[in-house]
């Protein structure tokens, strides 16, 4: 089966994401597929996943996007690919998986993070971003499509592609992940021991872990203010709250100290 892979970037370096892709095609292929990744950069090529980058053109971001999304359609048409498996919305795929969520789900996210601003964000800059405006019309027309199955990382996700596109029928929830290399029982004893005694945590101390680039969309915010409530109710005085990453960790930090 010959089958295309869409995707920005497939460096594992950029994260999970790009690290799922990678791993999704490699996992293709021992299955003896012929897969070919489709992506704005190019890589070099790994085992036997043939990898083209599509070469950026355009003076903006909104004009390099066009020219990739159309440029990735006229390598799909120009191919006999049975199955295309897009994260971006590329008309022509026939397999929809947007790994952040719907363009409206976005939308909708960035609001209610700006809280009681959430209608200067609506009404005054969200017109402007020109990027996301190309991309929601574009997943408009692809989920129109009822031959396009659609992939939603979460049942949130899910939901949103009834709330948004009324599309309930070919929508099947595949959560993101990673494969994990194994670790002896033994090696994880050693490594949670050294950890928790960096951390200054008993055995027996409840504690979490958060790992993000980006804390507000990954609800780094919501988690310290959930502990903040528990601690105050006496459920969790003896617990803690690890975050890692981020990029902008003080004003993370100010907010735990003010809670």
């Amino acid at each position: 089966m010959k089958i295309a892979l869409v995707a920005e970037s497939i460096d594992p370096r950029r994260g999970g994401l790009e690290t799922s892709t990678s791993q999704i095609a490699e996992s293709l292929v021992d299955r003896g597929c012929d897969v070919t990744v489709l992506c704005r950069q190019s890589h070099p090529q790994t085992g036997n996943v043939k990898v083209i980058g599509i070469a950026l053109r355009g003076r903006t971001r909104r004009a390099r996007l066009a020219h990739f999304l159309e440029d990735v359609r006229q390598a799909i048409a120009a191919d006999s690919y049975q199955i295309v498996h897009a994260m971006l919305p590329v008309l022509g795929a026939n397999i929809y998986q947007p790994r952040g969520g719907t363009i409206p789900g976005q939308i909708a996210g960035s609001i209610r993070r700006w809280k009681r601003l959430g209608w200067l964000r609506k009404t005054v800059f969200e017109p402007w971003n020109a990027c996301r405006g190309l991309l929601g019309r574009q997943e408009r027309k692809l989920v129109a499509d009822p031959t396009v199955t659609c992939l939603a990382v979460s049942q949130m996700v899910a939901e949103e592609f009834a709330r948004f596109y009324h599309r309930r029928e070919a929508v099947r929830v595949v959560y993101n992940g990673v494969a994990m290399p194994e670790i002896s029982p033994t090696q994880r004893a050693a490594w949670r021991k050294q950890r928790r005694e960096e951390l200054s945590a008993a055995d027996n101390q409840t504690v979490f872990l958060t790992v993000a680039g980006n804390l507000a969309l990954k609800g780094v915010g919501e988690s310290i203010r959930a502990l903040a409530v528990w601690r105050r109710s006496n459920g969790g005085q003896d617990s803690k709250l690890v975050v890692v990453g981020g990029r902008k960790p003080l004003r993370t930090q100010r907010l735990a100290e003010r809670l």
